[in-house]
């Protein structure tokens, strides 16, 4: 007796940790970002552990220097929270205030009423990926305790924190700043 294909069910693929990229990596990928906002967007997504939906979204006044803070809006959920601010982000920040003097939006997009898309920050994440000549996905850091990343991302299930880790790559890892070189290279 033959069985219908359809009922034929396939074999798990197996689970895999995500590539990891090394600080000579990051540093070859941030000078490889075109566009002081461009480089600031992902060089603030990465220190701080936010998704290229929250980093695109913050707004001036996001930014707490007086408690090391990031307010972020409407995060995965709809649910507020913080992430942590490292001096060197907020310096790197302050220049970058400097220079552009944002209105509303830390990050305006063409129309400085609007915040930048999602999909600008994906393909300038994707050029800069290219120009880097990095083979490996830019995903979250691994070496840092995942119930310190749940809490950054805002997580209320340790494991799908862990399937989400493994299966998505992102343009947002959570690393710490302070380890982290200058996005002006």
């Amino acid at each position: 007796m033959t069985v219908p294909s359809e009922r034929i069910i396939g074999g798990q693929k197996p689970d895999k940790l995500p590539l990891v990229l090394s600080a000579e990596e990051i540093k070859r990928f941030l000078d490889a970002v075109t566009g002081v906002r461009n480089r600031v967007v992902l060089a603030t997504a990465y220190a701080a552990g936010l998704r290229a939906s929250e980093v695109v979204r913050l707004k001036v006044n996001s930014i707490d220097s007086k408690r090391m803070l990031i307010h972020i809006e409407n995060g995965k959920g709809g649910r507020d929270r913080y992430a942590m601010l490292s001096p060197r982000l907020l310096e790197i920040l302050r220049t970058y205030w400097m220079r552009a003097r944002p209105g509303l939006w830390l990050f305006p997009g063409q129309d400085p009423s609007e915040h930048v898309s999602v999909r600008c920050v994906q393909a300038a994440c994707r050029a800069a990926r290219r120009r880097a000549r990095l083979a490996k996905p830019i995903t979250v850091q691994s070496g840092i305790d995942i119930r310190i990343i749940q809490v950054l991302l805002g997580h209320a299930d340790l494991d799908r924190l862990r399937a989400t880790l493994r299966l998505r790559p992102i343009c947002s890892p959570a690393r710490p700043a302070h380890s982290m070189d200058s996005p002006s290279g």
